[in-house]
């Protein structure tokens, strides 16, 4: 494949329909959550297997159930965020896929290291509604 020469690529071995939804980022762009009106950042851990299944169960979840010109799915390497952890400064990330739901430029849930698919699309049906 090798479309896109980084690690978009990775993503779209993942889930081959991913680029057509999903925004990814090397690092974590300043601004991101605030910029949201209502949308997901999901932080993507290449060498761990649970992101990865995480990733496709979000994507399979994802890809037909939102309007997504209303809609903003953002994949983050959890790398690029290096010490930095605009998310939830009190918690250390684990590389589990962790997922955060976002309205209005506000994170209103998230998803840490246990969590299950149903869980997932529970929370988004809550800030799309």
């Amino acid at each position: 494949m090798n479309y896109w020469e980084d690690k978009r690529d990775d993503l779209e071995k993942y889930y081959p329909t991913c680029s057509s939804f999903c925004v990814f980022h090397e690092n974590y762009p300043e601004n991101l959550i605030e910029g949201i009106d209502c949308g997901v950042i999901f932080l993507m851990a290449f060498w761990s297997a649970q992101a990865i299944r995480r990733f496709k169960s979000a994507c399979y979840g994802l890809e037909d159930s939102v309007r997504w010109d209303r809609f903003s799915f953002q994949a983050i390497d959890i790398d690029g965020l290096h010490d930095d952890n605009p998310f939830a400064p009190e918690e250390r990330l684990g590389g589990y896929g962790e997922t955060f739901w976002i309205k209005d430029g506000v994170i209103v849930s998230s998803l840490g290291v246990v969590g299950s698919p149903e869980q997932s699309q529970e929370r988004t049906d809550r800030i799309i509604n």
